[in-house]
């Protein structure tokens, strides 16, 4: 009995460790305690904290108000979740450089319409090893530049749009 309890054990904890998280952002949520769990999901992309490989989601059919994020973490992916309309994402103050600034390898945007006018870019991808950038299937709008990276030589090749 003792070696089965402290398989399951082992076996919980490795999974714990090797499942993608996944934060739900919905800012028509109207609940409290907000823990950004699909039950309680944050009203705002302001709340979470950019964690190494974790999963951002935004219902669909809702407008996101929000200051300028930045996500400094590698891995992270960022999306939607539910049924309706693309789900926005839209700057609260105008006149800043970026809505989103990318500024870590192996992101993945797929599926938001963003707006970050005006500002001088919508995205702004830029550090030393920054690579391996995917935006698909995302309306970009607003911004002198739709999606902008830093010089050529500080920037890894693979930053790709659809």
């Amino acid at each position: 009995m003792k070696c089965v309890l402290i398989v399951l054990l082992i076996s919980r904890i490795a999974s714990s460790l090797f499942a993608a998280d996944t934060i739900y952002i919905d800012p028509g949520f109207s609940g409290t305690d907000a823990n950004g769990s699909l039950e309680r999901p944050f009203k705002s992309w302001n709340d979470v904290h950019w964690g190494k490989g974790v999963v951002y989601l935004q219902k669909k059919g809702t407008l996101a108000l929000t200051e300028p994020l930045e996500i400094d973490q590698p891995g992270v992916s960022a999306g939607s979740y539910g049924t309706g309309k693309m789900p926005r994402i839209m700057l609260a103050n105008p006149n800043r450089k970026a809505l989103l600034k990318i500024t870590a390898a192996d992101v993945s945007i797929t599926g938001l319409d963003l707006s970050g006018k005006p500002s001088l870019a919508c995205i702004f991808v830029n550090g030393d090893g920054v690579n391996n950038i995917h935006i698909e299937n995302c309306k970009i709008n607003g911004g002198f530049n739709g999606i902008r990276r830093s010089e050529e030589r500080r920037v890894g090749k693979e930053c790709r749009s659809r």
